[in-house]
């Protein structure tokens, strides 16, 4: 049985005007009606179509860590929590219908987004191995320059944005990242760039993707492509446009995400963790 958030979570035709640049909608390509819902960042299109793309899991090519940088980004998504944190008013405009939520990134994460991009043309790209050969995604591998804003980035997301995901994932599925163990490795966040295919988020866990702008989208037509696993023969799909540098998406267990157009490599910071019903905390 999936975790993921129920589409009884809310009604966004009640939900308010949302003060944010951007909304989410929805939509069909069988009928022309439209429905609006707020969305603290990014716009989404909800239309069908088939999904032919080769996949693969999350986890196939993920390592763990006990990194500093990586601990303290875990200790900041785990265990339960009550409080908003700094982006809090982000919350009422993040509980819609939609199986994902987009979060806005603070001033200096778009910075470092915007920074760390401009030096992606200098490092080494790896492609990572999957069960299945047709896939397409790579790593990059960072300098020491690199890692840094790698790191700087990361930072800001833990102080700013990891408690409003860790109560998001709480308030819309019902689920918890579990504290961490003494001693216990977590997967290390990769930056990574995907040029064919579709990622799929691992049973009994959520991702988060901290997307940077693409070098080779002059005309900004980049978008995200999210659709649900386990229902991808009924051809419903959503996309993710108008989002803005450091935006970071979270994504709930059996979504698959992929870029198109096709080649357009949006590179992006993913990030991997496993969770526990809230009553098993």
């Amino acid at each position: 049985m999936s975790n993921r958030p129920s589409n009884s979570t809310s009604d966004p035709s009640n939900n308010q005007p949302s003060t944010s640049t951007a909304s989410i909608q929805r939509g069909s390509t069988s009928t022309s009606a439209t429905r609006g819902a707020n969305q603290s960042d990014g716009q989404a299109l909800n239309s069908t179509g088939s999904v032919s793309q080769p996949s693969a899991s999350m986890s196939e090519f993920q390592t763990l860590s006990r990194n500093p940088n990586v601990t303290r980004l875990y200790d900041a998504l785990s265990g339960v929590d009550s409080e908003a944190g700094p982006n809090s008013s982000t919350i009422v405009h993040c509980i819609t219908m939609d199986p994902f939520v987009v979060f806005p990134p603070t001033d200096n994460m778009q910075r470092l987004a915007c920074e760390l991009v401009s030096r992606l043309g200098e490092l080494e790209v790896k492609q990572l191995s999957t069960l299945n050969p047709k896939m397409k995604i790579f790593e990059y591998q960072l300098t020491t320059n690199c890692n840094e804003i790698f790191n700087s980035l990361l930072e800001d997301f833990t102080k700013t944005t990891a408690n409003d995901v860790k109560l998001t994932v709480q308030t819309r599925a019902r689920m918890m990242i579990p504290k961490r163990q003494h001693n216990e490795d977590r997967p290390q966040p990769k930056l990574l760039t995907l040029r064919a295919g579709r990622l799929t988020v691992p049973p009994k866990h959520v991702a988060i993707l901290i997307l940077l702008p693409s070098s080779k989208d002059s005309r900004g037509t980049a978008e995200i492509r999210i659709d649900d696993v386990d229902r991808s023969s009924e051809g419903n799909y959503y996309k993710v446009t108008e989002w803005r540098s450091g935006s970071s998406v979270l994504l709930f267990e059996g979504l698959g995400v992929q870029t198109e157009p096709d080649e357009t490599e949006i590179p992006f910071i993913n990030i991997l963790g496993p969770i526990l019903p809230l009553k098993e905390q």
